[in-house]
């Protein structure tokens, strides 16, 4: 697959962030990386408003248990706008709620137990399983039914 394509990760830690980021560059895809909930909502807007990614072009790759906003919060307001932008979630397998609140929103959820190489292969196969293409240098996502 031709990866190509804009993909957001937000993690609390520093460790299992870098390794998805790293394992996602390594397949192709430009990556901005943000620590907490509200930073990578700003990386969002930056994204969209300054590189000219379009919001439903975007794959976000996000832990449900980031500081300021989770990623479940972040992919709430996503749907709650009408955007169908890919968004990955890494729980860990006992968060039952989280996960099936996830996957009714569309998003794919990945295990987040583990070590931060687990995750990143993780998160390396989700979006490779989106069927992503290359679209004018961002990422596209299949529209969801």
């Amino acid at each position: 697959m031709d990866a190509g394509g804009c993909v957001l990760v937000g993690e609390r830690e520093t460790v299992r962030r870098t390794a998805v980021a790293a394992g996602l560059r390594a397949q192709g895809y430009v990556v901005l990386e943000a620590r907490d909930g509200l930073q990578l909502m700003g990386l969002l807007e930056i994204a969209v408003e300054i590189l000219g990614c379009p919001v439903d072009e975007l794959v976000v790759v996000a832990d449900t248990a980031l500081a300021g906003l989770s990623g479940l919060d972040l992919l709430t307001v996503l749907r709650a706008a009408g955007r169908r932008t890919a968004v990955v979630l890494a729980a860990a397998r006992d968060d039952v709620a989280a996960r099936r609140e996830a996957e009714a929103l569309g998003a794919l959820v990945i295990d987040r137990d583990g070590d931060a190489a687990a995750t990143a292969r993780a998160a390396a196969r989700a979006c490779a399983a989106l069927d992503l293409h290359a679209c004018r240098g961002h990422a596209r996502a299949p529209a969801r039914a």
